[in-house]
């Protein structure tokens, strides 16, 4: 099946491994809070943070895989070390694309996988078929799950994610409709059938939590600030 072409972008929940990383955690510090419903009260702070790796089974439970030569340039842009304007703190550390792991396969209309690897730092990064990486230090109340997408066309073509032990259920919200999305070994997949608006997350205490999505506007403006970010030289 031929592939669309689709324009690839970090959202909250991820940390980008360039000099990038300022502006889409100011998205997800802006947009990425929410209420969890169904009577459980969302804990905040650092004292409930995560580590992404500790909260992730399949790390330990899935078999060791090489990453597909596709994806070389997406270990290199994480291998990378960031520049003298970034913080050495947010570099995600050096993963090795011969110890990751398949966490889902044949998913969506192009039959992309999913794959994860852990950094020296001790980070969490997701990759996905054709598509971006990125990685994920923690998981908090205010970013619960960590995911990346495509857009197509100025919309959401596909989300891809990677989710703690206690998530059983990610959809996205459409309007007044809920897409399923595809959830297995700690990470999701789904290309909405219609503008998604936010994506719900479920826990296995059966509480829900609901986190925004950035609008085509928004997009833009991430857009705008990211060719900026990349065309200021290091000083």
């Amino acid at each position: 099946m031929q592939r669309l072409a689709r324009s690839r972008g970090f959202w909250a929940g991820v940390s980008v491994p360039v000099a990038l990383v300022a502006a889409f955690l100011i998205y997800g510090s802006v947009h990425g809070a929410a209420v969890r419903a169904g009577g459980v009260p969302v804990p905040t702070g650092d004292a409930i943070a995560t580590a992404a790796a500790a909260s992730i089974t399949a790390l330990n439970a899935t078999p060791t895989v090489v990453l597909p030569s596709s994806l070389n340039s997406a270990v290199a842009g994480i291998n990378d070390a960031p520049g003298p304007d970034v913080a050495s703190s947010l570099a995600p550390g050096g993963v090795s694309a011969s110890h990751a792991h398949l966490l889902l396969s044949d998913v969506g209309s192009a039959g992309n996988s999913v794959y994860a690897a852990s950094t020296d730092k001790g980070r969490v990064c997701i990759f996905e078929t054709d598509g971006p990486a990125g990685c994920v230090n923690r998981f908090d109340s205010s970013m619960p799950i960590a995911w990346m997408g495509g857009w197509q066309n100025g919309s959401i073509s596909s989300l891809a994610g990677l989710v703690p032990d206690d998530v059983v259920g990610v959809a996205l919200e459409e309007g007044s409709k809920t897409q399923q999305a595809t959830l297995g070994n700690n990470a999701f997949y789904v290309e909405p059938s219609a503008d998604p608006s936010a994506i719900i997350v479920t826990y296995e205490d059966g509480s829900t939590q609901s986190l925004a999505l950035p609008s085509a506007h928004e997009k833009l403006a991430l857009d705008s600030a990211s060719s900026e970010a990349q065309s200021t030289p290091n000083r």
